[in-house]
């Protein structure tokens, strides 16, 4: 008990060295959670924003994923009907949508445009109109890309406006339409925008002369890490027909896991640099604390207090200058994150022009693993004075002051 009170005294009788070291050991574990924190919201954002455009999966015929023109590859009408069943009767299912897509070219008095074009069941839930109004189900209007209305010229300053659509149909050929465009969307990156045109599926269907069809179904789960979902919902649809094959959201998006594991390994090596400067900073401050009180050890080792009472002794003045780091890092993480939500900073990230809440989300299993780590570091760091301490004698600690 003596040797934590004694701890505790020389870090309160050296207080200008103490704050150092505190400050130092606070900034630098505030920074390892800080940009964690970063690339945890960055890695979440991407997922989220991944499965809200495509769902947790996807069900679609297999020629559907194996080439770039899908014009014929569709689920029909019975095979919808089935698929609707089964995800009706699985209460892990918290919304599916199909999906029809379809392109061609879009005239807007003497302009035209090559468009790129998706139906959905509810347009709504997608995608809202910047100017104009949404579509929603049932809606025979059409929402376009803020990108492709400046290539069409289209200023939208009327109440009702109309464009033509050209598409090739592979049950009727090229079909030809006039619609009502309700308004501009924007997603947030341009080369989407160029082309982008949503409708409601049924619309799609009128446009393209067909009966009843979808592209693909998307399903959303409702929980995110439900793997075995997708066992369960593959099993079922094995049993409607064998050419229909399911890809989870990650296939979709293969970007994902490339960008995600190059933030990772920037964070491995900034985290990696962070610890080395921890390392020589500390090492360095403690050396020089330690030949400072060099006649200390000495002293209370004369008086009777074992090398290993001395030892223990200061690896509890590094533990309470970890506590209080740790607390304090805490704290300035916790106030910086409130910081940037009271004032409203935001980033633009690459490829977009639309910028989006700077958060840094903290996860407490990898702040702990962060705070493990800086205490790693000053660990390592107080391994030198510590040896020295051993070899030394009495006297020579005495000597060297």
């Amino acid at each position: 008990m003596y040797l934590i009170k004694l701890a505790f005294n020389n870090l309160k009788y050296n207080f200008r060295r103490t704050i150092s070291l505190i400050a130092l050991i606070t900034m630098s574990a505030s920074s390892i959670i800080l940009y964690q924190g970063y690339v945890e919201y960055c890695r979440e954002g991407m997922a989220s924003g991944y499965i809200n455009n495509s769902g947790h999966i996807q069900i679609a015929d297999k020629n559907y994923w194996g080439t770039t023109d899908t014009s014929g590859c569709y689920i029909n009408k019975t095979e919808l009907t089935e698929i609707y069943d089964v995800l009706n009767k699985n209460p892990k299912i918290k919304f599916y949508d199909s999906v029809l897509e379809f392109g061609g070219l879009i005239g807007y008095n003497n302009n035209s445009s090559v468009f790129w074009g998706k139906g959905y069941d509810h347009p709504d839930k997608y995608y809202g109109a910047f100017k104009g109004l949404p579509v929603f189900e049932g809606d025979e209007g059409i929402l376009i890309g803020k990108n492709l209305a400046q290539k069409l010229n289209i200023k939208l300053d009327m109440e009702t406006d109309y464009v033509s659509v050209m598409c090739n149909s592979p049950e009727s050929g090229i079909s030809l339409g006039s619609l009502e465009l309700q308004g501009l969307v924007d997603t947030g990156i341009p080369q989407n925008d160029s082309g982008l045109l949503i409708s409601s599926r049924q619309t799609a269907l009128n446009i393209l002369d067909m009966e009843d069809a979808a592209s693909y179904i998307q399903i959303y789960f409702q929980n995110n890490d439900d793997i075995k979902l997708i066992g369960e919902i593959q099993e079922k649809i094995n049993e409607i027909s064998s050419s229909l094959v399911i890809k989870d959201w990650q296939e979709l998006n293969p970007s994902y896991k490339q960008v995600n594991d190059m933030n990772e390994a920037q964070f491995f090596i900034i985290s990696l640099l962070i610890g080395v400067l921890i390392v020589i900073s500390i090492m360095q401050t403690l050396v020089t604390a330690f030949l400072e009180r060099m006649g200390e050890f000495g002293t209370l080792e004369a008086i009777g207090m074992k090398k290993k009472e001395i030892i223990i002794m200061l690896f509890l003045e590094m533990l309470y200058l970890f506590i209080i780091s740790s607390l304090l890092a805490i704290l300035i993480t916790l106030s910086i994150n409130k910081v940037t939500d009271v004032f409203n900073l935001s980033m633009t990230p690459p490829g977009y022009d639309v910028s989006y809440p700077l958060v840094f989300l903290f996860i407490p299993g990898k702040m702990f693993l962060a705070f493990c780590f800086v205490l790693f570091c000053c660990i390592t760091a107080s391994v030198f004075p510590i040896i020295s301490i051993y070899k030394n004698s009495a006297i020579k600690l005495i000597n060297r002051k």
